[in-house]
């Protein structure tokens, strides 16, 4: 049974299945979802007034943006956004893009308890290690 809170994490990722996996462990463990398919409905998201106390996206997608280019758009509309990277390319990521707790790194393939971890520690503003791969 799922617990009750009131936190929202939206998801992009171009890959259904991968999206679906994430969404189904969050919406499990009580968070709300919202979820994007491209960078572009990602943004639609983020110019409403939606409440999202995280973004969870994977760094390679089809379209113009990658996700480093991606999260400082999506920044300039909201610049308090925490950001967890959950990507299968990690090494594309520069050093200086993980440049703060609100800024994390999880490496596909990851197990889902060490994914529901790193959103609970990253809602909760406890951040840790920024590079974590599982």
């Amino acid at each position: 049974m799922p617990t009750k809170n009131d936190n929202v994490v939206l998801v992009v990722d171009d890959d259904k299945l991968a999206r679906s996996v994430i969404v189904n462990m969050l919406e499990l463990k009580g968070y709300k979802i919202l979820e994007a398919d491209s960078t572009h409905d990602a943004m639609d998201h983020l110019r409403s007034r939606e409440r999202i106390d995280l973004l969870v996206t994977d760094f390679y997608m089809p379209g113009n943006l990658n996700g480093e280019q991606f999260v400082k758009l999506a920044r300039s509309v909201r610049p308090e956004l925490k950001v967890l990277y959950a990507t299968g390319y990690a090494d594309a990521l520069r050093e200086d893009t993980l440049d703060s707790d609100d800024t994390q790194l999880l490496a596909k393939p990851f197990q889902l308890n060490v994914l529901l971890s790193k959103v609970n520690t990253m809602i909760a503003g406890q951040g840790d290690s920024l590079n974590t791969a599982a």
